[in-house]
């Protein structure tokens, strides 16, 4: 062997023994840490995808009709959320609508009895996919209406307290109000009434989580009757 191999050899024994490799080895993160720090993505990046959906896209151009039902079936059969994803997208959107909700109020707030963890990410992630199958204004602003109120409601019942809670809370609400303005004006009136139910119920929970939603709704209250030339001080 020459005598630079059996040198570099030696070094790397002599790195062992003396702790070196551990020290410059990387760190595995408990399982439980890593778990809690994906739980709490609200987005992923899929930039790293898009290489692999061309080439996906590129093969399934080549797919007769018959071979991509075929596998539209088996997605739509594989799973509860592919189900609802598929219905939204072709305009079943009341079925899907509901399964959205469900899943929404679900990982917002989980019942105590079923030992799942609140999810706000998977919350999220429910309302995003629904958006890109739908593509429906109304019903974003029904799931993200349903996102507050599970979550407001949540703490009124269960004294639940956790400041970035509140906070993921209170986004969903304003983002809620700009998703609005794009509903017209007949289709808001029922999400109004729910709008002023969940901003009252806030109102108890403290953390200054209710004046936030209060001062938010107002806000928007002032530049919607501004926009159809009513006096502000009109309810």
């Amino acid at each position: 062997m020459p005598a630079s191999y059996n040198n570099a050899v030696a070094a790397s024994a002599r790195c062992a023994r003396s702790g070196e490799a551990r020290r410059f080895a990387p760190r595995r993160q408990p399982l439980n840490v890593m778990r809690n720090h994906i739980d709490n993505w609200d987005d992923v990046n899929l930039t790293r995808m898009k290489p692999r959906w061309q080439q996906t896209k590129a093969a399934l151009k080549w797919k007769s009709k018959e071979d991509l039902l075929k596998l539209i079936r088996c997605l739509y059969d594989m799973a509860p959320e592919n189900r609802a994803f598929i219905e939204a997208f072709v305009g079943s959107v009341k079925e899907a609508l509901d399964q959205y909700r469900e899943r929404v109020s679900e990982a917002v707030a989980p019942a105590p009895s079923s030992n799942k963890r609140i999810s706000l990410s998977k919350a999220k992630q429910a309302i995003r996919e629904y958006r890109r199958a739908a593509g429906d204004p109304v019903g974003v602003v029904d799931l993200m209406l349903c996102y507050v109120e599970a979550g407001t409601d949540f703490a009124v019942e269960y004294g639940y307290g956790d400041e970035g809670y509140f906070d993921s809370m209170e986004g969903v609400f304003e983002d809620m109000l700009k998703e609005l303005d794009r509903v017209p004006l007949d289709g808001q009136s029922f999400h109004l009434k729910r709008i002023d139910r969940v901003v009252a119920a806030a109102g108890g929970v403290g953390w200054g989580y209710g004046d936030a939603l209060a001062d938010r709704w107002r806000t928007w209250q002032e530049r919607a009757r501004r926009r159809v030339g009513r006096p502000t001080d009109v309810p």
